[in-house]
C-alpha cells in the first residue's frame, strides 16, 4: 500500500517498529510451535527458506540504505568537515523540506542552521517559503546546501554575493526516476574568502 502512495514519508512508520517486531517475534515463535509436529526434513527445509528470505533482502536494504538517494546524508558530513578543518559557522538548506536529518547528522550545536520551512499557507507572512524570496536571508550563511537541478534560480545570486560551488554528493543511482532524477547532485556553495561583497 505505501509503493502506491505518491508521497512517502517512511519515517513516520519508525515509532511503529517496535510493534511490528513484536508481531514479528510471535510469529517466528508460533512457526515454530507448528514446525515441531513436522519431519526433520520440512523443518530444515523451513529453516533454509527462512535463512534464504531474509539472505535475499540483505543486498536490497545494503543499496537502499547506502547507495540510492544517500547524498542527502553524505552532504551533512561534508559541511561538519568543512567546519571542522576551515572555520565557518552558519549553513542554509536551500532544499525541500525534510531531505536531509540537518542537525540530528549535523552535531554542531555552536553552528547556525536554517532551511527552507514546511509549514501551512496561513503563516506564509512570518516564515520563509519553498517559493519564497531567499537571497536576502541567505547572504548571512557561510555554507548553502541545494539540489544541482535549482542551482539555476540561484546563479545570479551565487554570482553576486561571492559564492562558489565547493562540494558535490552523488544524490541517485540509475533507479532514479521523474523528479528524483532531475533534481541531480546535492551541491554546498561557499562564501568565497577572497571575493569582498
Amino acid at each position: 500500500l505505501s509503493s502506491l502512495q505518491g508521497h512517502k514519508e517512511t519515517r513516520f512508520l519508525a515509532p511503529m517498529m517496535p510493534l511490528l517486531v513484536i508481531f514479528c517475534g510471535h510469529g517466528c515463535q508460533q512457526l515454530t510451535v507448528i514446525s515441531l509436529k513436522w519431519s526433520k526434513t520440512k523443518r530444515i527445509l523451513l529453516r533454509l527458506l527462512l535463512i534464504g528470505v531474509i539472505g535475499s533482502q540483505l543486498p536490497l536494504a545494503w543499496f537502499f540504505g547506502r547507495v540510492h538517494f544517500n547524498g542527502a546524508y553524505q552532504v551533512v558530513d561534508k559541511p561538519r568537515h568543512r567546519i571542522d578543518s576551515q572555520g565557518g559557522s552558519s549553513v542554509f538548506f536551500l532544499t525541500p523540506c525534510h531531505v536531509t536529518p540537518y542537525m540530528g547528522y549535523l552535531n554542531r550545536p555552536r553552528v547556525h542552521l536554517d532551511f527552507i520551512k514546511c509549514h501551512p499557507p496561513a503563516v506564509d507572512s512570518v516564515m520563509l517559503g519553498e517559493d519564497g524570496n531567499v537571497d536576502i536571508q541567505l547572504q548571512k550563511f557561510d555554507l548553502i546546501v541545494l539540489f544541482e537541478g535549482d542551482s539555476f534560480r540561484y546563479s545570479e545570486f551565487f554570482k553576486e554575493s561571492g559564492y562558489v560551488e565547493c562540494e558535490r554528493s552523488d544524490n541517485s543511482s540509475i533507479l532514479a526516476i521523474g523528479s528524483n532524477k532531475s533534481r541531480g547532485d546535492l551541491l554546498i556553495y561557499c562564501r568565497d574568502r577572497e571575493i569582498v561583497v
